[in-house]
């Protein structure tokens, strides 16, 4: 078997524990109501909770069509805008972006990366491992990639793609591609490190990558047709799989 040289995680629980702050979220759209109603867009009776409304709307959409087992990502403006003409407000694209942004914002503000995280990263790369993210994300790109640098991840990642910026989901192979020809490294000489069976251990498996499933954050027990190369309980346990996979 090929030496692994490059090490591919997924993002969101598996890196960091991707749970939104909802009193940040409840709090901005408070915010958010009342500089539509003074702008004259909108005045919305009490009773509506916009986060119902628009956030969990908007969530409820995304979680649809990974239940329809679509690869394919959403626009997550539209979806946004789609919520908001629900209600009778119809915004203008820049407008609805903003609003995406500042919902983005308080959604993350909460969320932290464990030091011991960051000191696997920095033991692999002064391993000489290329090191690559790939990971399915709906969010806007460009925040996605602000949020890895402000947790102090960006600077040990080679190479990073999310799937709002490709277009699909793990997964399908296009997006696992996208970053090994990036790093430079063959499926044959990579690991994969996520949390989901069927997106990470599946998707590595089937372009000829190992896969380790990480216990960290979720749970998934393998199953028959999924089994992972590894099941580790916490990130650190990665670099004595390593070890042993010399």
């Amino acid at each position: 078997m090929a030496p692994i040289r490059a090490v591919l995680f997924d993002y969101g629980h598996t890196l960091i524990d991707f749970t939104p702050s909802q009193d940040r979220i409840r709090r901005e759209y408070e915010l958010i109501r009342a500089e539509l109603e003074a702008q004259g867009r909108a005045a919305l009776p009490a009773e509506i909770d916009l986060v119902a409304s628009i956030s969990a709307r908007v969530e409820e959409a995304v979680a649809a069509s990974y239940a329809r087992n679509s690869l394919d990502e959403v626009d997550v403006v539209e979806l946004f805008a789609d919520a908001y003409r629900s209600l009778g407000i119809d915004l203008e694209p820049d407008d609805v972006r903003r609003l995406a942004e500042r919902e983005h914002r308080a959604y993350v503000s909460e969320m932290r990366v464990r030091e011991e995280t960051l000191e696997v990263l920095r033991e692999l790369g002064n391993r000489n491992y290329r090191l690559g993210l790939v990971s399915n994300a709906h969010f806007l790109p460009n925040l996605m990639r602000q949020d890895i640098e402000r947790f102090d991840i960006a600077p040990y990642i080679d190479a990073a793609v999310f799937s709002s910026e490709i277009g699909v989901r793990k997964p399908h192979r296009r997006i696992f591609e996208h970053v090994l020809v990036r790093l430079g490294v063959p499926s044959s000489e990579a690991v994969f490190v996520g949390d989901r069976l069927r997106d990470d251990i599946g998707g590595a498996h089937a372009i000829g990558m190992r896969a380790v499933l990480t216990h960290e954050f979720r749970h998934e027990q393998p199953s028959v047709t999924l089994v992972p190369d590894q099941v580790i309980g916490r990130l650190s346990d990665l670099l004595t799989y390593l070890d042993e996979s010399r």
